[in-house]
């Protein structure tokens, strides 16, 4: 027979929302529990009052939620095996009993967000509360734990800092922000025990990031906070004295004393040496955010020495960058074990080189995301960190990844046998003839597919004028190894165009047609705006039209059918359709009407007649027109370069490496993105979007809506990011990738004379001093 609750007018039984209580051992508490149990209940027969028996038992119905421990509940959400997930605390009392009906599972009351936030800081707020320590003891005497004042970091001249019980959940200790750094001892006063610490707090760093304009400070919180109360005072006060330069040059063996800018600019190494608990691959799990009173509470409430019941630990924490490792002491048994907040990539902290990957390959800019996460007061790598992860390691993961893909990529297009349709297109990183860098890239047209990318900058080739011409020279060198370019699409350009002709006769060169109708374009808004030439701005679209069709409607390889084509424009605008004579001697369109027909035509010799025809029949024009491409444009290409805005603003300056990397993860997302199809709503019809550009003046474009963007490549990324950590000597399935690498070409101040700082300095403020 199941065992039910000896309450009145209750018949629950053991379920998952009901938990059956025996009555204690305790003579007092067990009599409490006889008695509001006898206020619904009457004696059994021969008795004068009701008395339990050893099988009475009482549900959870008759209690209060704070009868019963949290710890059981919090182990469970953590993983943790627990024997009794509702365990009632010692002295617990029913005090619920209801007459004439069963009380079931009491229903759980609804707390508003307010309540339970500030339920949250008070409960935050007792785990936290802080005693100022004098001469080494705590206000609050813990049995079994002495302080002793350290005489290595604390003397007569500094004294303590006192450290007020703290009302705020985000930081368990406060100190003055103009303090100097000293040791504080302090006691942390939990529900269940009471744990000693002594905390040496050392104010952010700050640290210029050279990535962008130097005017942009960014905060480092890679501040290192440590947390001891150990018996060994002598180890203790000489691992915490050390400072942050010893500290780095012990730990990362990578270190280099050049990096330090200035004996006040000071940053923690990010290598963390780990013998255990080291990651074999990628973090499977998601990460979260845990504000430091929430671990402050995980380990006051739930830690407990593994070998004995002991709940006294002493707990030793160290913080570099994301970083966190906590050492526990129990202080009966002296048993220590460690726990840390992150695996490790080799001897790199894994959230460290993750942070730094993920900035990178995101195209984010370093300073900005630090910012945003020390504002949030989230603990971060400092920037030159991040400068170092990219130098060492993350540089080479996008090289050695890229150099992978374009060689299969060539290889496969070699195989084919065909020659290669080729759009080429530069870029240069700063509007005008100012441009320190040029990228120039070369596309596969049929396959749309970006082939290579070929960084230059000014001072290899005496201009910017001519970085593009190098830029396309080298491609031309690169996939030539490889597969023959048959034919190349490009604009205009005069250099370029000399090139092709020289040193590639082989080559079928033709200019993009967008490039030409840009051009003239701009000639035509500009004569329709003059004094009597306003009667042409209707005009300007329809004869551009007219330059789309009479191409993309002609086979390759009749130019002069091109020209006739478009030669016949000029007549159509002055209301004459046919009789033209030569390849094409009569319009094709049928009877004008509607708008077309109320245009206003223009008439021979007049001044905007005369100047139309200036533009358009210009000899330079009909002759590019005869090589006008019909069927491959380099849209996609400008579309890479709106991409390549993504990943390298125009308004920042990279380095060369920097620069060349982050071209080449543009060039990486858009190769796996290039052919997302067209997103598709839940009934099947397709998805388009209206858009309003400048251009338009006013009218609108519509647009396919495509799938959203994968990252792929991010992935491989990380697993290169990761061997590379491990120490593997990883160059991808490639073997010959880096041989003909290009130098990095020497800075453009290179060439500059360097005037001594101190004589420059006096010559400046001298300057200014004596016009006061």
């Amino acid at each position: 027979m199941p065992t039910t609750c000896v309450a009145g007018y209750c018949s629950n039984q053991a379920s998952d929302s009901i938990s059956l209580h025996k009555f204690p051992i305790d003579e007092k508490v067990r009599e409490e529990w006889a008695r509001n149990v006898r206020r619904t209940r009457g004696p059994r027969p021969g008795q004068k009052k009701w008395t339990p028996t050893t099988s009475s038992v009482l549900c959870s119905a008759h209690f209060t939620e704070e009868c019963y421990d949290p710890v059981p509940g919090i182990k469970q959400a953590l993983g943790c095996e627990v024997q009794h997930i509702r365990e009632l605390l010692t002295g617990a009392v029913p005090t619920i009993f209801h007459r004439g009906s069963a009380p079931a599972a009491p229903a759980k009351r609804r707390k508003s967000r307010a309540a339970e936030k500030r339920l949250h800081q008070q409960t935050v707020a007792e785990c936290l509360s802080m005693e100022t320590v004098v001469e080494g003891r705590s206000d609050v005497s813990s049995p079994g734990v002495e302080l002793e004042k350290d005489s290595a970091l604390l003397t007569d001249s500094e004294p303590p800092v006192e450290v007020p019980p703290t009302e705020s959940t985000d930081c368990g200790i406060q100190v003055k922000p103009d303090t100097k750094v000293h040791a504080v001892q302090v006691n942390l006063r939990a529900k269940r025990a009471v744990k000693s610490v002594q905390a040496q707090i050392k104010p952010p760093t700050k640290t210029v990031s050279t990535q962008n304009t130097p005017s942009q400070v960014t905060v480092a919180t890679q501040t290192e906070i440590t947390y001891s109360n150990w018996d060994e005072t002598s180890d203790t006060a000489s691992q915490m004295s050390v400072s942050v330069g010893d500290r780095m040059s012990m730990s990362d063996p990578d270190y280099d004393p050049s990096y330090d800018s200035g004996p006040d600019e000071d940053d923690h190494a990010e290598e963390v040496p780990v013998e255990e608990e080291t990651s074999d691959s990628l973090p499977d799990t998601r990460i979260f955010l845990v504000f430091w009173t929430s671990l402050v509470h995980l380990f006051s409430v739930l830690c407990s020495c593994p070998l004995c019941p002991c709940r006294k630990l002493i707990w030793l924490c160290k913080e570099v960058g994301t970083y966190l490792k906590v050492t526990f002491k129990c202080e009966d048994c002296s048993y220590r074990w460690t726990w840390r907040s992150q695996p490790s990539f080799g001897r790199t902290a894994a959230g460290n080189i993750l942070l730094s990957s993920s900035i990178l390959f995101s195209g984010a800019s370093v300073t900005k995301v630090l910012r945003v996460l020390s504002h949030m007061g989230v603990a971060v790598i400092s920037a030159r960190s991040f400068f170092r992860h990219q130098e060492q390691v993350l540089f080479k993961a996008v090289h050695t990844l890229w150099n992978q893909r374009q060689f299969w990529m060539l290889t496969v297009l070699e195989a084919e046998g065909e020659p290669l349709v080729c759009g080429g297109d530069g870029r240069a990183d700063s509007p005008g003839h100012s441009a320190k860098y040029g990228t120039y890239t070369f596309m596969e047209l049929t396959k749309t597919a970006v082939i290579d990318v070929q960084l230059v900058q000014s001072n290899e080739v005496g201009g910017s004028y001519h970085m593009e011409e190098e830029g396309l020279r080298r491609s031309l060198l690169k996939v030539g190894q490889h597969a023959q370019v048959g034919t190349l699409v490009t604009d205009r350009h005069v250099g370029i165009n000399k090139m092709v002709r020289e040193e590639h006769p082989l080559i079928t060169h033709l200019f993009d047609i967008w490039h030409v109708a840009k051009s003239i374009k701009k000639k035509l808004q500009t004569l329709s705006k003059r004094r009597g030439c306003q009667e042409l701005k209707p005009w300007v679209r329809s004869i551009i039209n007219h330059l789309y069709w009479a191409v993309i409607s002609t086979p390759a390889g009749s130019g002069d059918v091109i020209v006739a084509k478009w030669k016949s424009v000029l007549e159509h605008i002055h209301n004459r359709h046919g009789g033209f004579g030569g390849l094409f001697p009569a319009c094709t369109h049928g009877p004008l009407e509607g708008r077309e027909a109320r245009k206003p035509w223009l008439t021979f010799h007049t001044k905007v007649s005369v100047e139309v025809e200036k533009i358009l029949m210009r000899k330079t024009l009909l002759n590019d027109l005869r090589r006008l491409s019909p069927a491959y444009q380099t849209s996609y290409l400008e579309a890479f370069h709106s991409l390549i805005l993504h990943f390298a603003p125009k308004m920042y300056h990279f380095s060369y490496q920097g620069m060349k990397c982050r071209v080449t993860l543009a060039a990486l997302h858009f190769n796996e993105n290039a052919h997302r199809v067209q997103a598709r709503k839940s009934d099947g019809t397709s998805m388009f979007s209206v858009h309003f550009p400048k251009y338009k003046h006013g009218g609108h474009i519509v647009r396919k809506v495509l799938e959203k963007p994968t990252f792929e490549y991010v992935m491989e990324l990380m697993a290169i990011v990761q061997r590379v950590c491990s120490g593997e000597d990883y160059a991808g399935d490639v073997l010959e990738v880096a041989g003909d690498e290009a130098p990095i070409p020497q800075p453009l101040s290179a060439s500059c004379n360097r005037p001594n700082k101190e004589e420059a300095i006096r010559k400046h403020v001298c300057r200014f001093t004596a016009n006061m």
